[in-house]
């Protein structure tokens, strides 16, 4: 079973957030972390299965998966992704690393470019780009404020760090609109792998959509035992 371990103040962070720790696993056989059944993990997989449940039913959930390297914290997020999308959800996946931690907004930019374009590498189509937010539902006005700083940090040219604040502002804003948007039609499972690796544009994003999203969306993050995030 997941166990409690309270609420967690996480650097760059402003929210603090529930943390659960993720124990050794035990002797039984371990399967494909894409397999349907877990033998080893059955009591933690049904407690984030019912999280997603209830996010299903229209609420707003968050979780921060806490365990050593190799505990298996992958394996009950897999699962858990497997879950949503065989029940009609939706999953975005944000992989935050060291080696991207001074790479502003990066592994954000990368899961948006993904989920937008279908691809996280190659030549951004900014007309593209503005049919995929469009047809989301993305209040036309906002995409037009935010469309050339996201275009530009999408397609690698530019950081989220040089741009204006306004502007910056409107990225963020047009972000979670996004989300919003696609989780009023399907509920959401938002993945952060390695939150602690996050960097300060990425955390401070992630921030925000915990403080202003209203849609039903289910916030999952992982982080190493004993990890101290480094932001700057």
């Amino acid at each position: 079973i997941l166990e409690s371990l309270g609420d967690k103040q996480l650097a760059g962070f402003r929210q603090a957030m529930g943390v659960h720790r993720v124990g050794g696993a035990g002797d039984g056989p371990r399967p494909d972390a894409a397999s349907p059944t877990m033998i080893d993990r059955e009591s933690e997989a049904a407690e984030l299965e019912q999280l997603w449940a209830a996010v299903r039913g229209g609420k707003r959930r968050e979780l921060l998966l806490e365990g050593e390297a190799g505990v298996g914290k992958s394996r009950l997020v897999e699962h858990l992704a497997n879950v949503v999308s065989a029940t009609g959800g939706r999953v975005v996946a944000i992989h935050c690393s060291e080696a991207l931690q001074h790479s502003a907004f990066y592994p954000a930019a990368a899961a948006l470019r993904r989920l937008l374009v279908g691809t996280a590498q190659g030549r951004l189509n900014e007309d593209a780009l503005r049919e995929a937010l469009t047809k989301t539902g993305v209040p036309e006005d906002l995409v037009s404020r935010a469309l050339v700083p996201l275009s530009s940090l999408l397609d690698g040219g530019r950081s989220v760090n040089v741009l204006p604040q306004q502007l910056r502002a409107a990225v963020f804003e047009l972000v979670i609109e996004l989300l919003d948007r696609l989780a009023g039609g399907t509920a959401l499972l938002l993945v952060v792998e390695d939150v602690h690796r996050a960097d300060a544009s990425t955390a401070q994003l992630l921030d925000l959509i915990r403080q202003r999203s209203i849609a039903p969306i289910l916030i999952l993050a992982t982080q190493r035992s004993g990890a101290s995030g480094q932001t700057d």
